[in-house]
């Protein structure tokens, strides 16, 4: 059997891993048929086209990426409850506000215009926070995770009182994750409790 033979095999095999990963596995199992890993990965790249500027003589032999089918990829996330905006509803969006990392001008710009309008709703549309105190990022200590969730409960009251009958509709950012993902990561006993 030839090494192109066998890296076609390899390939047939695990139709949709790296080519790195292939390589590793077939140079694991077959160490006697190539002088390094590098060679061995070499040789899949090229049988898959993805050498220089090469065209793979084999079509069946190019790794299928999911990426180029023309549909919208397989959701994660978990179903959220529809809200059906109607015309009777008249809908004031704030999103990326940053508490306590925010543009106040731009922010009370925003609330002012909402007045305007008389909003039956308002929609939060995630990272209303910044939770810094809780990123995975490097921090400066000197930052108070603390007093960050305080502004946070201030604006929260502050926008309440600025629309006392409208419904308001907090979506979760990805900066609001990182504290659930902290107590994942940090403190797992107290997720799930209320308080927390």
């Amino acid at each position: 059997m030839t090494k192109t033979e066998l890296a076609r095999g390899f390939i047939t095999r695990f139709p949709d891993a790296e080519n790195r990963t292939i390589a590793r596995v077939m140079f694991k199992e077959k160490p006697k048929v190539f002088a390094s890993l590098d060679s061995a990965r070499c040789l899949i790249r090229t049988l898959r086209g993805a050498h220089g500027g090469q065209v793979a003589a084999d079509k069946t032999a190019m790794k299928p990426l999911g990426w180029q089918k023309n549909v919208i990829p397989k959701t994660q996330a978990t179903e959220r409850e529809d809200f059906l905006i109607s015309g009777k509803n008249r809908v004031l969006v704030l999103s990326d506000i940053h508490v306590p990392y925010h543009d106040t001008k731009a922010l009370q710009t925003a609330i002012a215009h909402g007045k305007k309008q008389n909003p039956t709703v308002i929609l939060l549309n995630g990272d209303v926070g910044d939770f810094y105190g809780a990123s995975a990022h490097d921090k400066d200590p000197r930052r108070s995770l603390s007093a960050e969730l305080d502004s946070i409960r201030q604006f929260l009251f502050y926008l309440r009182a600025q629309f006392p009958k409208a419904r308001i509709l907090y979506k979760i950012g990805n900066h609001e994750t990182r504290m659930e993902r902290y107590l994942t990561k940090n403190a797992p006993v107290v997720l799930g409790v209320p308080d927390f």
